[in-house]
């Protein structure tokens, strides 16, 4: 039965489902980071984002407003779109659910196979180093 199944698969098919599943494990990644983020990193969480990301440019004593070359070392020790939520005047917990839930729609989108999975793959990968990889 599986030999009948596996002869019957092209290689784009295994592709998207590969792709699809992919973006389902995403999904269920984000969904539940998206509950946890409040306690964790909120305002009034363990280690607030918002405060840790200042402490980190008062540490490179960078002001994110004028000094491009500071921006530059800093984003390439911690790569993180939160250091930025000062500059365009956000609160870091409507940032952050911000970007949790286009994490999640460009899970969707990923499942759905509609829009260039190329594309949604480097979204979602830039949204997951946000949040997994140094907080």
């Amino acid at each position: 039965m599986f030999s009948l199944l596996y002869k019957q698969l092209k290689h784009a098919d295994a592709i998207k489902i590969f792709i699809r599943c992919l973006g389902i494990i995403y999904f269920c990644s984000f969904l539940s980071f998206y509950h946890q983020w409040p306690g964790l990193y909120g305002k009034h969480g363990l280690l607030p984002v918002g405060d840790y990301c200042r402490t980190i440019l008062n540490h490179f004593q960078c002001d994110i407003t004028t000094d491009i070359n500071c921006i530059y070392n800093v984003l390439q020790k911690l790569p993180s779109i939160f250091l930025f939520q000062d500059y365009i005047n956000i609160p870091s917990d409507i940032f952050s659910d911000f970007v949790l839930i286009m994490s999640m729609f460009c899970s969707v989108a990923l499942v759905q196979y509609k829009l260039h999975p190329l594309f949604i793959t480097i979204l979602i990968i830039i949204c997951h180093i946000n949040y997994f990889k140094y907080y």
